[in-house]
């Protein structure tokens, strides 16, 4: 947990750093923001389950609503609320996940990864017991089927046709817990896709 937390802060330290040139007043935000996020997640963090709890330990600032953690460790610091609405972009949007920190911009934007390990290089203990659930935009393979022509009423003739050339059924949604697996579930995410990066 206080890795992914250290790279979530990180990440909001380069912004502020943008705006504020004090090293020091800097520092105290992130000691600050570092505490109060680790007490904020500390009784929401499953490992075996990285998408439970996802919603409780995302960071979300839109316009002038600035998530309450953020504006509380930046008034412990002296900073204004116009500081942080003028810093980042409109709609961001952090996710600080077991073993997955990712971040959106827009509404609609791509995932971006900062830290991520895949399910098979975690800790045994810490891999799900059950399959997740996901989304396949693909549809499964299937056979060729005969399609009966009309050539005249007296003669039948079958031809096997290609499963491309029959169209696919629709993608099927399904019911996600977490404000991040919604928009993996998207109509507006198809053909964007979450690189997986591992921090070095």
């Amino acid at each position: 947990m206080k890795l992914e937390v250290q790279y979530a802060v990180d990440f909001l330290i380069t912004f502020l750093r943008k705006k504020c040139k004090s090293t020091t007043r800097v520092e105290h935000f992130r000691r600050e923001i570092t505490n109060l996020l680790l007490k904020h997640i500390s009784e929401h963090w499953y490992p075996q389950n990285s998408q439970q709890g996802s919603g409780y330990r995302c960071i979300r600032i839109q316009s002038l609503k600035i998530d309450p953690i953020v504006l509380k460790a930046a008034h412990v610091c002296g900073f204004n609320n116009k500081i942080f609405s003028d810093i980042f972009p409109e709609d961001f949007t952090l996710w600080i996940d077991p073993y997955d920190v990712c971040y959106r911009i827009g509404e609609y934007g791509s995932y971006s990864p900062l830290y991520f390990i895949p399910e098979p290089d975690r800790p045994e203990e810490h891999r799900p017991k059950t399959p997740t659930r996901s989304y396949h935009s693909t549809p499964k393979r299937s056979l060729p089927m005969n399609v009966k022509k009309n050539q005249s009423d007296n003669e039948d003739s079958y031809d096997s046709c290609s499963p491309m050339s029959v169209s696919p059924s629709s993608p099927t949604y399904v019911h996600s817990n977490s404000c991040k697996e919604s928009f993996q579930h998207s109509p507006f995410n198809r053909g964007f896709a979450v690189s997986a990066y591992v921090a070095s």
